[in-house]
């Protein structure tokens, strides 16, 4: 006979959840929850609630609440028992009560942070808590923060003791490591095979230690190595052996102390760095920290260089590669010292960019600098841009070394009827040399610290920037190849603009502003429609820059202002007053002020002819 059982629908039961839990209320669980559950479900104690005293409350027959069981979260979390979880029935109550006692562990266990003591707990239940010693604990000193009254006081526990101390309510424990102290320990470095640390005890001696890092490699240098002893006051003294001696028995082998160093310097690099360079025309890597240097070894040729820095580039010239080799005299007899400071060789290369035979046989010495020119019949492929009212704007690669601005319009198709050829710009990228970038910082900064005539930052100059170039389409188009028309250069963009009937004000007016072009209208006019100057503005220095790049300055004639004609397209400038700029007020004041200043002196003269 079988027997099917299948549970259908499980009752549910009420929880509540009071004192310090994360989510307090009542709950509807399963029948079959235990208390475990229940802490799930509520989020369990909140950071001043108690783990391990938490109580369940239920009511008895007699109508009594009655605390039936008190768990200890405690035994589940570090030692997975689950003593403590019984079965949940309707209406009882979880009470999560403050902690009483907690302690800080901040150091030297496996987990660190806040642990709660029940009373009689001691020192060693909270390390067993936080699972134990960590490797490297010091745990012959234990040290204790514990508040008191007059702030907090420090005691120190010996390991022996831990399970006997009695932790109380805010002790903050600290288990510190054990001290890097390398005693019985020596060190030998350098030119043998496995240098590294090694017992005092098993190697007394420099022999012994020498042996022990496998011998000395094939550079070491053995006439002299270095070792360096502590002494008292914590300083190195230097000891300086003779391994060669020492290793055949000729001299007396020394006996090391505790932390000594043995150096074993290697022949190498006790020469000086021998290095050949090479610059010019071939693939080093841009911002190559070795800038071009290489380490010579014997034998290493020309062509062997050029390898290691990646090759010649298609730019090289394939007849002129110069080594420069530094003058070198085997005598300090002054009376030879020439004017000559070094030698050069002319090497040539293949057309496949190999050297010729004559030329890869040529060896280097060391500090050789190795130059490869470039090809005057080779140049990189050089565009120039396009832009706006064209048939075809775009890219174009330039043809000739001399190809100007209308022979690019004529490429691109030519003006559309939409051009404005008033407006027409040319953007121009200029590199400066580091030369000239200095340069024109310091004129910069002179202007601003002499004249302070200009705001100009000096952080202006950058290595590469844009410039606008002033130029005049309409007379290029009339005139090609005349002076006007300018020759293209890698970079530069042509831009030719739609008829923008408009004028930008600038710079030191009330309300900076774009306007509507009107003819005829002059400078005023349209600064009024920006609201006019400020008190900060410096009329007679107002400019106008038109949409051809092209700049004009305000004239003037004593206090009368005669502006530049304003056209459609262009941005009129207002700049600000600097401490050198003085108004008009200024100039009549100060004028006031001398004519105030020459009346006394007639006075005073007219008064000295009277007594006399």
């Amino acid at each position: 006979m079988e027997m099917n059982v299948r549970i259908g629908n499980i009752r549910s039961i009420r929880v509540n959840f009071i004192g310090e839990v994360v989510n307090p209320g009542t709950y509807n669980l399963p029948s079959l929850a235990t208390v475990m559950n229940a802490l799930y479900f509520s989020g369990g104690p909140t950071a001043s609630g108690s783990f391990r005293n938490i109580n369940l409350i239920r009511r008895n027959k007699f109508g009594q609440d009655t605390i039936i069981r008190t768990i200890d979260l405690y035994k589940y979390l570090t030692k997975g028992l689950r003593m403590s979880d019984i079965s949940l029935k309707d209406d009882d109550v979880i009470q999560i009560p403050p902690y009483k006692t907690r302690i800080e562990l901040t150091s030297g266990t496996k987990k660190t942070g806040y642990f709660e003591l029940l009373p009689g707990e001691k020192l060693g239940n909270l390390i067993e808590y936080a699972g134990g010693f960590i490797e490297d604990a010091y745990k012959n000193t234990i040290v204790i923060q514990r508040i008191t009254s007059n702030g907090r006081k420090f005691l120190d526990v010996k390991e022996d003791e831990v399970f006997n101390f009695e932790i109380k309510n805010g002790d903050r424990v600290g288990i510190g490591k054990v001290p890097e102290r390398e005693e019985n320990m020596v060190t030998i470095s350098g030119a043998v095979y496995l240098p590294g640390s090694y017992p005092l005890d098993r190697n007394p001696t420099v022999k012994d230690l020498v042996n022990r890092a496998e011998g000395t490699k094939r550079d070491a240098f053995l006439g002299r190595a270095g070792l360096y002893r502590q002494k008292d006051d914590l300083t190195e003294e230097l000891i300086t052996v003779n391994l060669s001696r020492i290793l055949a028995g000729k001299d007396t082998n020394v006996t090391l102390k505790a932390l000594d160093r043995l150096e074993v310097e290697s022949v190498t690099q006790l020469r000086e760095g021998m290095q050949v360079r090479i610059l010019g025309e071939v693939n080093l890597a841009k911002g190559d920290s070795t800038r071009g240097y290489f380490p010579w070894y014997e034998g290493m040729t020309v062509e062997d260089l050029i390898i290691q820095a990646g090759n010649l580039r298609a730019a090289a010239s394939p007849n002129h590669i110069e080594v420069i080799r530094p003058k070198r005299l085997d005598s300090d007899d002054p009376k030879l010292i020439t004017s000559a400071l070094s030698e050069s060789f002319t090497l040539a290369i293949s057309k496949d960019l190999r050297l010729t035979e004559q030329a890869s046989k040529f060896q280097l010495k060391p500090f050789d600098v190795v130059y490869v020119r470039s090809s005057p019949n080779f140049e990189n492929n050089q565009e120039a841009r396009v832009e706006g009212q064209v048939l075809t704007p775009g890219d174009y690669g330039l043809i000739d070394r001399d190809e100007r601005i209308s022979d690019l319009i004529k490429r691109s198709g030519g003006l559309t009827a939409y051009a404005y050829v008033e407006g027409a710009s040319l953007i121009r990228k200029t590199k400066l040399t580091k030369i000239e970038i200095e340069q024109q910082q310091k004129t910069i900064g002179q202007i601003g610290n002499d004249n302070k005539r200009t705001a100009v930052n000096a952080d202006y100059v950058a290595e590469n920037k844009e410039e606008a170039i002033g130029i005049d389409l309409k007379k290029i188009l009339e005139k090609p190849h005349s002076d006007m028309d300018l020759i293209l250069q890698d970079g530069d963009v042509l831009n030719i603009p739609k008829y923008n009937p408009t004028v930008k004000i600038e710079g030191e007016v009330q309300l900076p502003t774009t306007s509507r072009f009107t003819r005829g209208v002059g400078v005023g006019e349209y600064i009024s429609r920006a609201g006019g100057f400020t008190s900060k503005s410096v009329k007679k220095r107002t400019y106008v820059i038109y949409a051809n790049g092209f700049a004009k300055k305000t004239k003037h004639f004593l206090f009368f202002n005669s502006y530049p004609e304003v056209k459609p397209g262009a941005r009129v400038i207002v700049p600000q007053r600097t401490q050198a700029d003085i108004t008009s007020q200024q100039v009549i004041g100060a004028i006031a002020q001398i004519g105030g200043a020459l009346s006394g002196i007639v006075g005073i003269v007219a008064l000295l002819r009277t007594f006399n």
